[in-house]
Order: structure tokens, then sequence, then C-alpha cells
């Protein structure tokens, strides 16, 4: 459910952490960002998507929502088991899109986001200050499993 960091190869990875703190810095990801799950060894990817989406509505919404989700790549098989998913548990969306990262800036800064956490996950030292800057500021936030 990771993404990478950077998808540019030929740029090095100071330059594609560079643009990330960049990137980071809005109130886009507290907003619509914030809220992530990891998991290892599954290949679930559909019941885990929809777990992490529970959880992160449940977080954050309260009275009266309709949910707007974007996935990236998601195929027209995964959606129906989502959309389904998501209804058997009670979540009210008013869109469930699947785009690709290329055609959305928000897409893109979530998987950009994905990979810096699994680089943060992985031990990567470069990920460990940072990652403690973002929890500290409230800009991401782990979900529990």
């Amino acid at each position: 459910m990771l993404g990478y960091l950077c998808k540019c190869p030929k740029l090095s990875r100071d330059i594609g952490l560079c643009h990330f703190q960049s990137r980071v810095d809005t109130h886009v990801i507290r907003a619509k960002l914030r809220y992530y799950l990891s998991f290892s060894n599954t290949k679930d990817y559909t019941e885990l998507t929809v777990q992490t989406i529970i959880q992160a509505i449940s977080t954050k919404a309260s009275g009266n929502y309709r949910a707007n989700i974007m996935i990236d790549g998601l195929n027209d098989k995964e959606r129906g088991r989502i959309s389904r998913g998501l209804a058997q548990r009670g979540i009210r969306r008013r869109k469930l899109r699947g785009r690709r990262d290329e055609s959305s800036s928000l897409l893109r800064l979530a998987d950009s986001m994905a990979g810096f956490i699994r680089d943060y996950e992985e031990g990567n030292r470069y990920a460990q200050d940072l990652y403690r800057r973002f929890e500290n500021q409230r800009i991401i936030t782990k979900l529990q499993a």
C-alpha cells in the first residue's frame, strides 16, 4: 500500500527529499492526507484499503458527512469491492474514484508521503528526524491497525 518517495531515478535522494519537504509544508496534508496505516506480510490490498479508509474517516469525520475518496490506480473490480466494503460498514461517500497519480497532484503528494513513511519504517536515517517533526506538528498520524 505504500508508494515511492521519488519516481524520478535521475534525481538524487537529496533533491527528492528537498522537493518532498517543500511540498509537505502545506495545510493540504493536515486536511486530506494526515492519517495512514501500514501493514506487512499480507496481500489483501482491497480489505486493507477498506480498513484504512474506515479508520481515517472515523477519526476525522463527524455528523452528516459525505466522503470523496480517490485511490491511485483503482480498477473497476477493486472499486466495486471497496465500495461494497465501505457501504457494509456504514461509510457514507459522495465519490469513490480510481485515478492515476499522473493526473492528480494530490495523488502524487500522497504517493510521496507513502514512500517517505515506508522509508521511515524501514529505518532510513534521513526519514527519522523528519518523521518526528511531522508527527510533532500533527502533519501525519499513524492509525492503529
